[in-house]
């Protein structure tokens, strides 16, 4: 949909769609390029026709890795016409977080109900929160985000930090543990009920959502940690 950039510079892409193949190494990925110097349409055009064509491709989930500040009905329609079909779009919940929980920082697909919105976290003691993570009341889930390792266009790997990192662990997650049985309804409450650790304040809160995606329970994640002589988080508890 947009070319004219070198793939060694736009590599975003690569990275996102390398973590999702190690999540889950026997998904079918489809890739729909969506920025670059030049191309047909516009970008928001460009992504809402990019969403629509993997819904007609037969995507069962799309991971979008991208974001602003204001909303797009071009974009916004596809979002709902993709969920409307029991397509799920996993979204980057931004990058303009102050490190502040009671402030709002919005960025769209991400904030469109329909979507799932990811937070980012950082692979260290007690799980931090990534300061750069933006939180709001749309925050559904966090994934691990900072210095993730993925794939790079020319071959071999790189590190990069972000929700965009983040996001494709939790699409990718899902993508290894739906079956076919599952639709939208279905794969949340799964994530919510058996994959998330609350590693915020008791329940959904504007930072993590619901909590981290993993498949380790409290007392796997304690074992795991302890192996890497890191400090597990705490485990949220309500009074």
């Amino acid at each position: 949909y947009r070319s004219g950039t070198p793939l060694q510079e736009d590599d975003h892409g690569t990275h996102v769609a390398g973590t999702i193949h190690f999540m889950a190494p026997d998904a079918e990925l489809y890739d729909y390029r969506v920025f670059g110097a030049s191309g047909q349409w516009p970008v928001d055009e460009a992504i809402g026709r990019a969403i629509l064509q993997a819904v007609d491709d037969g995507c069962s989930l799309i991971n979008m890795s991208l974001g602003g500040p204001f909303p797009s009905k071009t974009i916004g329609d596809a979002v709902k016409q993709a969920t409307a079909k029991g397509v799920l779009c996993v979204c980057s919940a931004g990058n303009n977080g102050d490190g502040d929980p009671l402030t709002n920082e919005v960025s769209y697909p991400a904030f469109y109900e329909e979507s799932l919105s990811i937070a980012a976290i950082a692979k260290q003691d007690g799980l931090p929160v990534a300061r750069f993570s933006s939180s709001n009341v749309q925050v559904d889930y966090a994934g691990i985000g900072v210095d993730v390792i993925s794939m790079k266009p020319s071959g071999g790997f790189q590190k990069m930090s972000g929700t965009s990192m983040a996001c494709p662990h939790v699409c990718g997650f899902i993508a290894a543990v739906m079956t076919s049985d599952d639709n939208i309804s279905t794969i949340r409450k799964r994530l919510e009920d058996d994959f998330a650790l609350d590693i915020g304040l008791p329940g959904s809160d504007p930072v993590t959502g619901l909590g981290f995606v993993t498949y380790l329970d409290w007392e796997e994640l304690n074992e795991h940690f302890q192996k890497m002589a890191m400090r597990v988080p705490n485990k949220a508890l309500a009074f």
